[in-house]
């Protein structure tokens, strides 16, 4: 680790962070967190839509608000487009305070221009009381909620999410309140570096705080062993591709895992993603598309110490303009943890090699450009 990192959040002791991979595990013990609130449940995210997840929140919520628990639910206006008034009024009538956070309003746009509703929370932030906290990739959908056996595999988008406790938890529930109140700015402040079993809170926010991306290049500068990467949205910079390159170089194993065709929400973005297979492959880098279903992780492992987990994806989105959160963490058990989870949807992926990748079609190499026009948008 770095002998000091500028940040607004140091790292802490992170004893009993757990990882969740399988979305059944997930939503059973997350609704069960809720079901505990005594005091407050604090709810960030960047999608919830009506369905058999939000009734499933709803039913946890309801009970809690007749308990005289506050509830605050903050979700992006974009993201959150589908939510029905109702399901909002039954929430409002219950005493829950709910926000939409960056509401487009038609005259402002025609006034003003579209710039400043390209910033978006794409953050997720669960804050049960002052002693528990979830953060990753679940968002409150449908897509996301559990299946029957059969379809699983075929229709839950694959994801994780990350359950903290301890000093974590007043990071997370800070990082909820600044964004509830407007407050933008964030105090800089040197601390000591990770010891061992330690974790801190990565915020990502629009020109004032790129804390994630910074140590995302830190830390890959650094590596030792591997580096291995999940997301399901791939536009790497000049930078990154560089940073990449150069970790092989120096003895790293650099693993990408990507979604594969089956089921992406935005094939566009993953056609633009490809255009930078060639380099990557000549130079090393082993890729990996995900063949069941959506792959929607976000994980960065780094040697067998250092894991982020959260809401970032690899792209210019969430580098520039999301705000976005990840936990980092020094923390060698859930390393481990995460690691397994990697390895076991590698077996379930199919890697690109550079011979296979050369001999694609013609067709394919034309939505690979094509798209690839469009890649300073996503």
């Amino acid at each position: 680790m770095p002998r000091s990192v500028k940040a607004p959040f140091p790292f802490v002791p992170a004893p009993d962070l757990e990882f969740f991979s399988d979305a059944a595990a997930t939503w059973q013990r997350l609704l069960a967190d809720l079901a505990t609130a005594k005091r407050r449940i604090w709810l960030e995210n960047y999608i919830f839509e009506d369905g058999a997840a939000a009734n499933a929140i709803l039913e946890v919520l309801i009970p809690a608000l007749k308990r005289g628990v506050q509830v605050r639910l903050l979700v992006d206006a974009i993201g959150s487009h589908r939510l029905s008034h109702g399901l909002i009024d039954r929430l409002r009538d219950h005493g829950a305070e709910f926000r939409f956070y960056n509401r487009m309003r038609l005259f402002p746009i025609l006034r003003h221009g579209p710039g400043k509703y390209l910033t978006r929370t794409h953050r997720r932030i669960v804050v049960v009381d002052n002693h528990l906290a979830w953060t990753g990739g679940l968002a409150f959908s449908d897509r996301w909620w559990p299946h029957s056996k059969a379809q699983t595999i075929r229709e839950t988008i694959r994801d994780s999410m990350l359950r903290m406790s301890g000093e974590l938890v007043g990071q997370m529930a800070m990082s909820f309140d600044a964004l509830w109140k407007r407050r933008l700015t964030v105090a800089r402040a040197k601390y000591p570096p990770a010891m061992a079993n330690e974790a801190r809170v990565i915020l990502q926010q629009p020109a004032l705080a790129m804390h994630f991306r910074r140590d995302l290049y830190q830390m890959m500068g650094r590596a030792k062993s591997r580096v291995w990467l999940a997301t399901p949205y791939f536009i790497p910079s000049r930078k990154f591709r560089r940073t990449l390159r150069h970790a092989h170089s120096r003895g790293c194993q650099v693993r990408l895992l990507l979604p594969g065709a089956r089921k992406h929400d935005h094939p566009g973005v993953r056609f633009a993603a490809r255009r930078y297979y060639t380099r990557l492959l000549m130079h090393g880098v082993e890729i990996y598309e995900y063949q069941p279903g959506f792959l929607h992780r976000k994980i960065v492992l780094i040697d067998d110490t250092w894991t982020a987990l959260g809401s970032a994806n690899l792209d210019r989105l969430s580098f520039f303009l999301n705000h976005e959160l990840m936990v980092a963490s020094n923390h060698a058990r859930l390393n481990a943890d995460v690691a397994s989870c990697f390895a076991d949807d590698v077996e379930q992926s199919k890697r690109i090699t550079l011979e296979q990748w050369r001999t694609r079609s013609i067709w394919n190499r034309f939505l690979e450009s094509f798209f690839g026009l469009f890649d300073r948008i996503f």
